[in-house]
């Protein structure tokens, strides 16, 4: 079974604005700003996407010195 280190909390990471290269802020799953409010339903392993390469979970980051938002896919 694939988990999503963020989500699961076995990893901060550290992740590198594109833009100013600074720490970014994970935000959280993407799928959590385009579904309706869920904060208490659980998910599954069916909620992130697969490509050919495995499984990944689609993270939003924040840079809080430029205001940079991006979306970076996190190997479950």
């Amino acid at each position: 079974m694939n988990m999503c280190p963020l989500c699961n909390g076995f990893s901060t990471g550290y992740y590198v604005c594109s833009t100013c290269g600074s720490e970014e802020k994970d935000l959280g799953r993407v799928a959590d700003y385009l579904d309706d409010y869920s904060a208490y339903v659980e998910f599954d392993v069916s909620d992130q996407m697969m490509n050919q390469k495995g499984h990944y979970c689609s993270h939003m980051f924040y840079c809080e010195t430029c205001g940079n938002e991006e979306v970076q896919s996190i190997q479950a």
